[in-house]
């Protein structure tokens, strides 16, 4: 009713860190390969942290308490760095180069797209394309407004370059290619 999806991502968050701290003996592992490493952490723990975030409303502040998950996950996998005989924490760029891979929130970008792509696949009747098409009575707050879903939904379409989505939409296979194609070049 808030329009505020952060405590909802910080139960995300927790739930993510409980399947962290299951998983720590395979990230502390010498035997297991980073690579390894990194499809567990996509496989088991990003759905973890991301399951519903798709249709939330997202700040961001919001993205970067996810993107700190996420890097708190990539420390673990990829280690300490030694240095002049010291040891000390990889940087973030340091991560990110090792990592090759579009960041946490890129990723909600896309299956949040790919949701909206489902909805507007849907019957007209149907409760979750009425709530996407309409608009609420009233006027918004003065100040600064919260952002809609609407206006998230055309931000991600600027940043993934993606152009006349309305009419690619309806054919799902061309859909889904266009968003991945558009998340693996966010790297």
């Amino acid at each position: 009713s808030e329009n505020d999806s952060t405590p909802a991502i910080r139960e995300r968050i927790a739930a993510g860190n409980r399947c962290l701290f299951g998983l720590a003996h395979i990230f502390r592992s010498k035997w297991v390969t980073a690579n390894t490493k990194i499809q567990i952490y996509k496989t088991a723990l990003r759905p973890v942290v991301t399951y519903g975030l798709e249709t939330c409303t997202l700040t961001q502040q919001d993205e970067e308490i996810l993107e700190v998950f996420e890097r708190k996950v990539l420390r673990k996998i990829f280690g300490a760095k030694k240095e002049n005989e010291q040891w000390r924490k990889l940087y973030n760029h340091e991560i990110r180069e090792l990592y090759h891979q579009p960041s946490i929130s890129n990723y909600l970008r896309a299956q949040r797209l790919l949701w909206i792509g489902h909805v507007l696949r849907m019957e007209e009747d149907r409760v979750p394309r009425r709530c996407f098409q309409s608009t609420p009575d009233g006027t918004r707050p003065r100040g600064r407004p919260k952002a809609r879903y609407n206006d998230l939904i055309s931000t991600d379409v600027k940043k993934f370059k993606i152009v006349r989505w309305r009419e690619c939409v309806a054919d799902t296979n061309q859909w889904k290619k266009n968003i991945w194609e558009a998340y693996n070049r966010q790297i």
